[in-house]
């Protein structure tokens, strides 16, 4: 079978990226001939390991390229008329590649595996600036929120009306949680199904040490959930439960991270670590 996988980057630079990059491997493992179209964007130094990619960028010029990508609409279409694939599956392309390239879809057999809110919001976190969950529709509340800049917002809009004039080229929409599908069907992107992301089977780890090592890898950026692990963490702290603590990471709220390190006595003498973050 021919399997077109399409995501914004072709770097092995994310979560995402990491795993579409897997699926083609273990999809060429069983004989398949799995290719993938990117864009040529690198958001951090790493190698593009896409089969075909198309314009991208990291700048300012990305507000524009994500909206409409005349680059990713013309090289997508040769690569459907040259590759002709049997099913096209899409990750991520609301960050790069633009709705743009729906309207291609729409003879052929597409699957989107959606591993964010992008469909839904704007930023693609359902997460105000407050840090609160967001629960409205996007549109003027976004702008109202302090979510988006009026120029930002003007680009996300025209963005989100073809999204949801041309989603229907997909055949599958595929979540990675209930949670995620809830979100969806709730803000009218129905209907969705779950997948869950597969692991690698692992021998069971030994048990716990009686001191045991935390640690926390990633973006230091409200998504990722990192100030949810330190309530957590002063939770077993105030119970006496001895751990030690490493982050691993850079991002927006470095510095808020590092103050509330300290504010919760993360690096006190209970055998606890308190770790700058650093890029990753």
């Amino acid at each position: 079978m021919r399997i077109l996988l399409v995501n914004d980057y072709g770097t092995p630079t994310g979560v995402a990226e990491n795993q579409i990059l897997r699926l083609r491997a273990l999809l060429r493992e069983r004989g398949h001939d799995a290719r993938l179209f990117s864009s040529w964007a690198i958001p951090v130094p790493a190698s593009l390991e896409a089969d075909y990619s198309c314009f991208g960028s990291t700048s300012q010029l990305r507000m524009l390229s994500q909206t409409v990508n005349p680059s990713a609409y013309f090289n997508f279409r040769k690569v459907l008329r040259e590759f002709r694939p049997d099913v096209v599956h899409v990750r991520m392309f609301l960050w790069q590649l633009s709705p743009a390239i729906l309207p291609l879809l729409w003879e052929l057999p597409a699957i989107y595996q959606t591993a964010t809110y992008k469909s839904i919001c704007p930023l693609g976190t359902r997460i105000l600036p407050d840090g609160t969950s967001c629960t409205k529709e996007a549109g003027k509340v976004c702008l109202s929120a302090g979510c988006l800049s009026h120029q930002a917002w003007a680009t996300m809009m025209l963005q989100r009306k073809l999204w949801l004039r041309w989603r229907r080229a997909f055949d599958a929409i595929v979540a990675l949680s209930k949670t995620m599908k809830d979100r969806l069907e709730e803000n009218g992107i129905r209907p969705v199904e779950v997948i869950y992301n597969g692991v690698r089977e692992r021998p069971l780890r030994p048990a716990l040490e009686a001191t045991p090592l935390i640690a926390f890898a990633g973006r230091l950026a409200p998504e990722k959930g990192i100030f949810v692990l330190l309530d957590a963490l002063r939770e077993l702290h105030v119970k006496g439960m001895p751990f030690r603590f490493v982050a691993a990471g850079d991002g927006p709220l470095r510095d808020r991270f590092l103050a509330r390190v300290s504010e919760l006595g993360l690096n006190s003498k209970q055998s606890i670590w308190g770790s700058s973050p650093r890029s990753n």
